[in-house]
Formats: structure tokens, sequence, C-alpha cells
């Protein structure tokens, strides 16, 4: 690359360089040439600007771009001001974990995960997640194909078209082994949605009809990467560790989150943003809108799983229409006169 760019999110201080909740210890050297990638200096302009040889300065490149750390601004960077699809997708990035760093540092903040990982929950909050998560992920297709028929651009529906291929499936693998822990297969499919889940869920689909760029923003959200720190509390080791729960149920559900992080899905909505050459600013406003908003949501779904599931348990949403539909059969023929007091 001629003119590095050190990636938006990605921040300096302290002989170190951090992106993605991983830190890289670094020269005092090599910081002063981080802190000069903007993507616009060429190399031997760089190695000028400090005083320093360019292999010296091709050292440091090789250790942060080792580290993933590293874009190539002359293709990232348009000339004429404008932004490109690829700037807006990193600089979208960096605010992306700028607020998922600040809302995890909200101490008043319900914590879902941490209860569970833990063990502080009931095992009913654990079984309202697997539900309210299954609905979530069997409701993917319809976002997809939504997706695939709003995109006007020949490439960004093939992506998706791709992408809908490799998750098309995931939302029913995952029910599979809740069905006889949380009910039959007909219960847990006619079970209402909670009213957070709801939200994302509609968000998801008006966003895949209106445009393909807000919902590549939503699944910025959603996918992880190999180069994401482990998170710290780890949910799925506490559903291990305190719950009694069917071994099957807890593999699949980890498996699907390690899968979204070992395939760098995170970086899927990149392949998006790189095909849309000009993003206009009143575009970019709405998706970093977007990206504000989908934080906020998924910050609420797992606060309104933790509330509703900590009060009531599965049955009161599993099969629920049904038995209510099997009250009014049995009580359809009893006279009316029969109900009134005597």
């Amino acid at each position: 690359m001629e003119q590095p760019l050190l990636k938006y999110a990605c921040t300096l201080g302290g002989g170190k360089i951090s992106y993605r909740g991983l830190d890289l210890e670094v020269s005092p050297q090599l910081e002063r040439v981080a802190a000069l990638l903007d993507g616009r200096r060429r190399r031997p302009d760089i190695a000028a600007a400090l005083g320093l040889t360019l292999d010296q300065v091709d050292a440091a490149l090789a250790r942060l771009d080792a580290s993933k750390m590293l874009l190539a601004g002359e293709e990232v960077l348009r000339s004429d001001g404008l932004f490109s699809g690829r700037e807006v997708f990193w600089r979208l990035e960096a605010l992306l974990l700028k607020w998922r760093k600040a809302s995890a540092a909200d101490p008043t903040a319900p914590r879902l995960d941490r209860e569970v990982a833990f063990g502080k929950a009931p095992l009913q909050v654990v079984q309202g997640f697997c539900l309210e998560q299954g609905h979530l992920l069997r409701a993917v297709p319809e976002e997809l194909a939504l997706a695939v028929a709003s995109a006007t651009d020949e490439f960004i529906r093939l992506e998706y078209m791709d992408f809908y291929e490799e998750e098309s499936r995931h939302g029913e693998m995952l029910l599979e082994p809740l069905v006889g822990w949380l009910g039959s297969e007909a219960d847990i499919r006619s079970a209402p949605p909670l009213p957070c889940t709801i939200g994302l869920m509609q968000t998801y689909r008006n966003w895949a009809r209106k445009d393909p760029l807000l919902y590549a923003v939503a699944l910025m959200r959603d996918e992880g990467s190999p180069l994401d720190a482990l998170a710290p509390h780890d949910i799925y080791e506490g559903m291990r560790r305190h719950y009694d729960i069917p071994k099957a149920v807890v593999d699949r559900f980890e498996w699907h989150a390690n899968l979204d992080r070992e395939n760098d899905h995170g970086f899927f909505p990149e392949r998006i943003f790189r095909h849309v050459p000009v993003i206009e600013e009143a575009r970019i406003e709405r998706l970093i809108s977007a990206l504000r908003q989908i934080i906020d949501l998924h910050d609420a779904f797992r606060a309104g799983v933790l509330d509703y599931y900590a009060r009531h348990t599965v049955e009161t949403r599993c099969a629920m229409p049904s038995r209510e539909l099997q009250a009014w059969k049995q009580g359809r023929d009893v006279p009316a006169n029969a109900l009134e007091p005597t």
C-alpha cells in the first residue's frame, strides 16, 4: 500500500494501539508512524516527516498490517472530497466499537450475559433467551430475501444471495434442540415474541426492504470476527456450569455464535459497502442513526428478556395461542346464562 491508512477504530496512546478489544504493544517510533497514517500521505513522505528511513517505516507498517490494523488509503479514500462506501464502512466500525464500549461500561444497565455467566439468573431466563433468540434467527431468511429484492446493484444482490445460502438454515437448526426442552415444535413456533424481540425483527425487515446499506449496518452489530477480543462474560460457559440444560442446546447455540466469528461475518457488511462508489451525506446520516438504533435495540432486547423471564416462565409464551383457542372451544357450547351469577 502506498498511502497507508490506520483503521479509524484503532486508538493510540500509552505505548499501545488498540483495535476491537485487542492491544498491540508498540515502540515510541511505531506510535509516531501510526499517528501519521491518514491514508493521504505516501510512505516516503511519512519517512521524511519523522526523519526515518523508508525501511524503518515499512517495518512499522508490516507489523500493523499483520495485526489487521491497516487499509490502503488509495483504495478507500476518494480524491474529490466525497465519501466512498468503503470509507463510510470503516468510519461506522469506529462508531460501533465506541458506542458498544460505552454501553458495556454503564454500571446501571441490566446485563443478561453477566447474570447467566455467573449463574445468578433463574433457569427460565436462559430458556427465554433461547426462545427469543430463536425467533430472531428464524426471521433472517425473510430479511435477506427483502435485502436481495431491494438491491438495485447486481453485485450487492449477489452478495446477499451468497449470504442467504450461508445463513438461511441456522434458525431452524437452533430450533431442533429446543424441541422437548421448551415444548413441541408447534408450541415454540407459535410463541408470541416479546415486544423487544418484535422491535428488532420489524427493524431488520424495514431496513432490508428500504435500503440494503441500512440492513448491512444492522449486520455490523450482529456478526462477529476473529479479530474481536473474547467477551468478558461467556454466556455459554455459564449455561454449562450453572444450569441443567440439555447439552445439545448449549452446543448448538455456541456453535452458531462461533461460526459467525470464525467465518469473519463481522466484515460481510464491508463487502456490501465496497460496491457503493459514493454515499451522499444525507444517506450517511441515516446510516449513523441506524447504527445507534441497532445498538440500543439489542441492549433493550437483552434487558427485556432478562426482565420478563425473571418474572415469568416460558410456558406463558410457548403454546399460549393454542391454549387460549382450546379454552374458547371448550366454553363455546356453555349456555350464556350459565355464566351469570345466581
